[in-house]
C-alpha cells in the first residue's frame, strides 16, 4: 500500500517536473525568436547624433538615432523596444509583433493624435502687429 502510494507521488512530482522544464523550454524558444527578429529589424546605427529622449518605466532614457529616424519615431512609424540590457529601433510593426509574443516586455511609441498631422493654426492672425513694436 505504502509502496504504491510512493510510486504514484513519484510519478505526480516528475510529471509536474517535465510540465516546467517543457514550460521554461517553450519560454526560451520564444525569448530566443524575439532576439533574432529585434536583431534582424533593429535600425540603430553607431555613428548617430541626435538623443531622443523617451521615459521607460519612470526613468528617462535616451537612444541616439539620425534625423530622418528622429522624424520617423516622431510619426509613429518606428519605436523603441527595451529587450535584455539593450534599445532596439524597429518598425513598429515589428514592436507590435513582438508585443504580441512577449506581453511584458517594454515597447515605446509614438501613437500621433490627428491634432499633429494639421497644419498649426496661426492663432493670433486677427490682431495686427504695430509696426513700433520694440522687444
Amino acid at each position: 500500500m505504502a509502496v504504491a502510494r510512493a510510486q504514484e507521488e513519484k510519478l505526480a512530482r516528475d510529471q509536474s517536473l517535465n510540465q516546467k522544464r517543457e514550460a521554461d523550454a517553450a519560454a526560451k524558444a520564444v525569448r530566443s525568436e524575439v532576439k533574432q527578429w529585434l536583431r534582424e529589424h533593429d535600425q540603430n546605427r553607431e555613428h548617430s547624433d541626435i538623443a531622443f529622449h523617451f521615459i521607460e518605466h519612470a526613468n528617462v532614457r535616451h537612444l541616439y538615432v539620425n534625423a530622418d529616424q528622429q522624424t520617423e519615431l516622431a510619426r509613429g512609424q518606428l519605436a523603441i523596444v527595451s529587450f535584455g540590457n539593450r534599445h532596439y529601433l524597429v518598425p513598429t510593426e515589428m514592436a507590435d509583433k513582438v508585443q504580441t509574443r512577449l506581453p511584458e516586455i517594454f515597447v515605446f511609441r509614438v501613437t500621433p493624435s490627428l491634432s499633429d498631422t494639421s497644419p498649426p493654426e496661426d492663432l493670433y492672425s486677427e490682431h495686427a502687429i504695430p509696426d513700433d513694436l520694440i522687444w
